[in-house]
């Protein structure tokens, strides 16, 4: 249905309404019509009018708690859950809304409990099963998720997101009756693109494994160019961001002693590098030490850069760079003490921050920074291979790959010149091999 047909449809609501200003499910339709054209303040307030004309209109509470946590009114959306949960104890859709938040918001242990119950309440909920899988993968039970993701396609066997995760930790073995439902799909045209994708990516892994590389390049290929028209990627932007940042930095001197220095009670590590150059092991090291809490990818710094970024482009002053760079520090420390955990030194892996090295130094002149580096065939390659559910458009085509590459050596030449006592270089190949003198 295209936009003029939801239009269509919440005139027919707004008629209904008009006769029978009471009749609920005339409310509930103009909710689900508002957030499809992304009126989401709409929906929810029709949502919100549904309940109130029928208190126990339980799929209006599961709606209105999705569009919540969409919205990121996680508190209204638990709420809500909630609401639906006494309302009907064995309801699976409010038990998977929270197991999502819960997973989303770290607390695994009450995820794990409501991914439990929504499957115990409804044995066949593929989508809670495959979630589950997930769950269960970031907690290293490897064993259960491939089970769960197993149980998802046995239900479903075209849900392409099952495949994908399912791809990740499994070794295919030739003429496995999962590589043979993968190949089928692999040749239906009826299926939507994002799953096309999804499923090429899935099968390129599944060749691999068995060898026929030539195959496993084709899926790649197919899954890498979905992608990359999915999301509308355009070089030319990373371009523009990277020129930008190289005119903020060529004349350094303006820039130093910049910031407000205060003490910081926490105290940041960021490892960065390429994407897939392996910032995640260096993390894990890090964050086995009793002292350091490993926080995964941290969005902020790039938010809070990139939404001041014309204000450096457009003046050198120094009052204004000092206002600037104290603005990154605050805000950055306010997100790592929003962590709320006891330890005190914090690693953010965020592998592309390293386009923001110089920022992170003035702003945070104490800043410890480790740049992970890995042979450059590899990193490409590995990237090519790979799909990301945000970010990282330049990895869906192996020129964009190298061209981006290239971008990235220039502007760590930049900032070893700027900062070369202060940025520890680490090669990941030799961190496999020797972890003790690395």
């Amino acid at each position: 249905i295209d936009y003029g047909e939801y239009i269509k449809a919440l005139d027919s609501c707004d008629r209904a309404i008009n006769i029978n200003p009471n009749k609920f499910d005339a409310f509930f339709n103009r909710g689900i019509a508002f957030e499809k054209i992304g009126e989401l303040k709409e929906s929810i307030n029709s949502y919100k009018q549904a309940i109130r004309i029928n208190p126990n209109y339980i799929i209006a509470y599961i709606n209105l708690a999705n569009l919540m946590n969409k919205s990121n009114l996680i508190d209204e959306a638990i709420n809500n859950y909630h609401i639906a949960i006494k309302i009907k104890p064995d309801c699976a859709e409010a038990y998977y809304g929270l197991a999502t938040i819960f997973r989303e918001l770290g607390l695994l242990k009450e995820s794990e409990e409501n991914f439990n119950l929504a499957i115990k309440f409804n044995p066949n909920f593929y989508d809670a099963l495959n979630n589950f899988g997930v769950l269960l993968q970031e907690l290293g039970r490897l064993d259960e998720a491939k089970l769960k993701y197993k149980s998802a396609i046995k239900i479903m066997p075209s849900l392409a997101d099952a495949h994908y995760n399912y791809s990740i930790i499994n070794e295919y073995k030739k003429n496995s009756s999962i590589l043979k439902l993968l190949q089928m799909i692999y040749l239906d045209d009826s299926i939507d693109s994002h799953s096309s994708m999804l499923i090429s990516f899935a099968l390129a892994k599944a060749y691999d494994d068995i060898g026929e590389y030539s195959k496993s390049y084709k899926c790649l290929s197919k899954a890498n160019l979905i992608r990359k028209t999915e999301i509308n990627y355009d070089i030319g932007k990373d371009k523009e961001l990277v020129n930008k940042i190289k005119n903020i930095f060529s004349d350094f001197n303006v820039l130093e002693n910049t910031v407000t220095k205060k003490p910081l009670t926490i105290k940041p590590i960021f490892i960065v590098g390429m994407p897939r150059s392996g910032p995640s092991l260096v993390e894990q090291i890090l964050a086995s030490h009793s002292k350091v809490h490993g926080a995964g990818e941290i969005t902020d710094l790039n938010s809070i850069i990139t939404s001041l970024l014309p204000d450096f482009k457009s003046t050198k002053n120094k009052t204004s760079y000092v206002k600037h760079f104290n603005t990154i520090r605050e805000k950055y420390i306010n997100a790592l003490t929003n962590i709320n955990v006891p330890e005190l030194i914090i690693t953010d892996k965020m592998p592309l921050n390293f386009l923001y090295i110089g920022f992170i130094f003035c702003a945070f002149p104490e800043a410890k920074i480790i740049f992970v580096n890995r042979d450059p065939r590899a990193i490409c390659w590995s990237n090519f291979k790979q799909h990301f559910s945000t970010g990282n458009g330049f990895s869906y085509d192996l020129t964009d790959m190298v061209e981006f590459y290239k971008m990235g050596a220039e502007l760590k030449e930049l900032w070893e010149k700027l900062f070369h006592n202060k940025i520890y270089n680490l090669q990941y190949e030799n961190l496999t091999e020797n972890q003790l003198d690395e």
